[in-house]
């Protein structure tokens, strides 16, 4: 229970701290270089800041999830470590529906503590 609240924890201050505000500074950045006036309201900020935050923390779960697969004995070390590069083309492609921009920086700011998160799932179960 601890480990669960504390990596969600730490995945949704990893999305508050980086993934959000470097995000944020990349879409500002691509209006303000156009000659526009980026306006937010705070209901679309406050929409995207919920979905990179919850999104974010949810997947600082996958050890716990990998764990359990193992526990279940639905999957084990060997064939998750065997199948790694399927793994990696999904973290990525959930990083990049994660990411609130286009740029491959904060696609990989999300994709590389995913895949981090991934190999450290298999070595603890």
């Amino acid at each position: 229970m601890l480990t669960t609240g504390g990596l969600f924890l730490v995945g949704g201050l990893f999305a508050y701290f980086l993934a959000f505000r470097f995000g944020l500074e990349f879409l500002f950045g691509i209006a303000t270089g156009n000659d526009v006036q980026p306006v937010i309201s705070i209901s679309d900020y406050f929409n995207l800041f919920c979905n990179v935050t919850l999104g974010a923390g949810l997947v600082f779960e996958l050890p716990v999830l990998i764990f359990l697969l193992t526990l279940l004995r639905v999957a084990s070390p060997r064939f998750l470590l065997r199948h790694s590069r399927y793994a990696i083309i999904i973290i990525v492609t959930v990083a990049a529906v994660l990411t609130p921009t286009p740029d491959y920086f904060n696609l990989m700011l999300v994709a590389v503590p995913m895949c981090v998160l991934y190999f450290f799932g298999i070595l603890i179960s």
